[in-house]
């Protein structure tokens, strides 16, 4: 009955969240701050046993209480670590730090996709946020409050050279959060690249990519496995894809395939 009834509630909330934003050109702030405010209050208000890093996060951050430590456990940036301080220590719960973490994912993210409605079907933007990736951002909260932060700013990239700096220095404030958090500098790589492809550096850059690329990777995955434990590198990534992941890849699909004839129809007018 519990299980049914979350689901409901989630059921409603990002019904609610997904109509608002269907009426954001009439009053762009109030459903902006709506929209924030639901998902804050759903994700801030649970219990511990909710998720899978809740109850760690809880136990870790609760030890702050005895004064400010450099690590606890694998966590060590300290932006993460000074928030969870200040906040624990003022509140005495971790009912306000979940609001708090939750707040600073959902405030950046729907701010990006609402300053990127003339773009994109803002509706439709919020589905594949509640149903992607919403529920995981109740999960690895620090690496969420990371990609939150580089979300939103990204944005800026190519701008000027002044949203450039703009950019980096949200990179360099997200790794306060979580380390991985430095990977977004390709962003910029990226950008440029594809802007300038038709430039000789520009392809010489694309085949540069391509042969760090897999070193890159496994770099990458002996850090995770070093700093987080076998399960970026043990059996566990091994195993039977679930019926919601299968779900989530077809729906994907379907809005990429969408969106390639679109693209496609567009081109052949202009041609």
């Amino acid at each position: 009955m519990e299980k049914l009834l979350s689901i409901l509630i989630y059921v409603i909330v990002g019904a609610v969240c997904i109509f608002v934003s269907r009426t954001a050109d009439k009053n762009q702030k109030r459903a902006f701050w709506i929209i924030v405010i639901l998902l804050t209050l759903l994700a801030g208000f649970r219990h511990e046993s909710v998720a899978i890093d809740t109850s760690n996060y809880i136990e870790l951050v609760s030890k702050l209480r005895d004064g400010f430590r450099d690590r606890l456990n694998n966590i060590d940036e300290k932006g993460f670590l000074v928030l969870s301080y200040v906040i624990v220590n003022i509140t005495k719960g971790y009912t306000w730090l979940l609001l708090a973490y939750a707040f600073i994912i959902n405030f950046f993210v729907i701010k990006r996709l609402f300053d990127a409605k003339d773009e994109i079907s803002l509706p439709w933007a919020m589905y594949i946020f509640l149903c992607q990736y919403y529920i995981t951002t109740f999960n690895t909260i620090r690496q969420w409050i990371a990609i939150a932060i580089i979300f939103y700013f990204s944005k800026y990239i190519g701008k000027s050279l002044r949203g450039n700096v703009a950019f980096l220095l949200s990179v360099a404030v997200a790794t306060l959060f979580h380390k991985t958090a430095l990977l977004a500098i390709v962003l910029i790589v990226v950008y440029y690249v594809f802007k300038k492809s038709q430039k000789l550096w520009g392809s010489l850059v694309k085949m540069g990519i391509i042969i760090v690329s897999p070193l890159a990777a496994v770099l990458l995955l002996n850090y995770m496995q070093n700093h987080y434990g076998e399960i970026y590198a043990g059996p566990s990534i091994t195993g039977t894809v679930s019926m919601i992941t299968l779900a989530r890849l077809f729906v994907l699909g379907f809005l990429m395939f969408f969106s390639f004839f679109e693209s496609f129809n567009s081109l052949h007018k202009i041609t």
